[in-house]
């Protein structure tokens, strides 16, 4: 594999992943149809299904930046 297609995949995986994360930011903002699901399924208040999603997403977004940001970065810079 060369680093030219391997930029080429961390780079989609990143535009994929960070599309991802804003439609689950949109869903959460745009109704609140999401939360009450979740609070129904896990039983669980809406208050904490809302704070479990803003913790979720915040880690997700932090993988995002371990797992595709940076090494997509460190091959365009070695380029």
């Amino acid at each position: 594999m060369t680093m030219e297609i391997l930029k080429t995949f961390l780079g989609w995986c990143l535009v994929i992943n960070y599309g991802v994360l804003i439609m689950w930011a949109i869903v959460l903002m745009t109704g609140d149809w999401a939360t009450r699901l979740h609070s129904g399924m896990l039983r669980v208040d809406e208050a904490r299904v809302r704070e479990m999603h803003y913790l979720l997403m915040g880690q997700y977004k932090l993988l995002i930046f371990i797992f595709n940001l940076a090494p997509w970065v460190a091959l365009w810079l070695m380029a």
